[in-house]
């Protein structure tokens, strides 16, 4: 069935006239800001002393320090823009081999955030990935991880961009995904791809997202760390390949920022990992600071990469403007291929017998106008179906008033 989704109930024939907007993807992109970026990352509990992480010491290790307030943060934020918002719960038992520790540990209490934005007659969905909790004791070498950058820095990005959008619709659907156990070998990623991602049409819902329909994964992970001496790039990372994600993401950040974008392969440890083992097009978008695939002379891996001082107050450390360029990027992404579709403001006017109606039409969205003399049985005829376009378009439509039987018409998209 096609949804349709109505601009603005009617333009009367001879009533109001409605002034157009002009609304544009660039609005969006601008409504992205340092300010609103750091605002969400210092609520993410990212200061010197503060921690995402779990408790040390034997089983179960559960949630501490201000873990679960983060949590809540998100949570009631993207509920209050109006995202059908849930807590995916999970736990598992995991063994850090590599950090010379033999016993295995369970970890219980953990919880994704999940936040949908449903599409308005597209098919496709696209999946804004990053994880909120930090590394810790019970894990690294170190007291307690603010993980400001790690990952942090992510989860505010996903944070800033659902402010941005929050008030638009969308022609596909957008999930916000904030992983928790990242740090604990992707624990959270693997259990929200395993319980909530199907192969079957059938078991789709809510909560269940199909398979064939996810075009792009993008993982927004350690984006904050920008050395002054080093390019102003950005890396889109794959684990191997070619990704049609990479190419897209990376085209828009060039085109709303002035950023650079390095494609890169071998980036394989984060949760768009677990994505891209199921076949997915997962991508890691991350700071061009953190690891020298390029052997550059001037390059400064981040100094606070997993230890107690990954903190927002960190002197001279993090570098929102260019955090808050790289979200501005990934938001200038969502419009283009998630396809915002704007509100259609009717105008109107009258010359030599010719009536005009009149609207900015949106990206790939199709129009259809209908008309009516009679508001009472609700009977709307199909006067003009539109075209989808890839541009804004000045759309008009004209009636002669010696043979127009409509007094009042609508604009419906789909």
């Amino acid at each position: 069935m096609v949804s349709k989704h109505i601009f603005r109930v009617s333009a009367f024939l001879l009533g109001i006239t409605l002034q157009a907007t002009g609304i544009t993807a660039f609005d969006i992109v601008d409504s992205v800001t340092t300010a609103g970026y750091s605002n969400h990352l210092a609520h993410l509990y990212t200061h010197i002393g503060e921690s995402r992480g779990f408790t040390d010491g034997p089983s179960p290790r559960v949630p501490a320090y201000q873990h679960d307030l983060a949590r809540d943060y998100m949570v009631s934020n993207f509920t209050a823009w109006g995202y059908d918002t849930w807590l995916d719960p999970f736990e598992f038992d995991v063994n850090f081999s590599y950090d010379d520790d033999s016993n295995t540990y369970h970890y219980a209490g953990c919880n994704n955030v999940v936040a949908t934005k449903w599409g308005n007659g597209g098919t496709n969905t696209y999946l804004l990935i990053a994880h909120y909790d930090s590394v810790d004791s019970g894990h690294r070498n170190l007291t307690i991880g603010p993980g400001a950058d790690d990952g942090a820095s992510g989860v505010a990005a996903l944070l800033e961009i659902a402010e941005a959008i929050k008030d638009y619709t969308f022609k596909d659907t957008i999930v916000f995904l904030a992983c928790d156990a990242e740090e604990k070998d992707y624990q959270g990623s693997i259990y929200f791809r395993d319980n909530h991602i199907t192969d079957n049409p059938v078991e789709t819902n809510s909560t269940a997202f199909l398979k064939s329909s996810i075009l792009a994964v993008v993982n927004l992970d350690s984006i904050a760390y920008d050395h002054t001496n080093t390019p102003y790039n950005v890396v889109m990372g794959r684990v191997s390949g070619f990704s049609q994600a990479a190419f897209a993401v990376g085209a828009s950040i060039e085109k709303y920022t002035d950023l650079n974008v390095v494609a890169s392969s071998g980036y394989n440890s984060s949760d768009h990992i677990s994505f891209y083992n199921i076949g997915l097009d997962a991508i890691h978008v991350i700071e061009y600071d953190f690891v020298n695939y390029w052997n550059a002379t001037n390059f400064v891996k981040n100094p606070y990469y997993h230890t107690d001082y990954d903190a927002i107050d960190s002197p001279d450390y993090l570098n929102l403007d260019y955090a808050a360029d790289v979200t501005r990027g990934v938001a200038g992404a969502v419009c283009d291929y998630a396809i915002p579709i704007f509100p259609a403001t009717l105008n109107q006017s009258i010359s030599n017998n010719t009536f005009s109606i009149s609207w900015l039409t949106s990206p790939d969205i199709e129009y259809e106008v209908y008309g009516t003399d009679n508001l009472t049985s609700n009977a709307w005829n199909l006067v003009s179906r539109i075209d989808a376009t890839n541009d804004v378009v000045d759309q008009t439509i004209q009636f002669n008033l010696n043979t127009a039987t409509a007094t009042m018409f609508r604009v419906l998209s789909r």
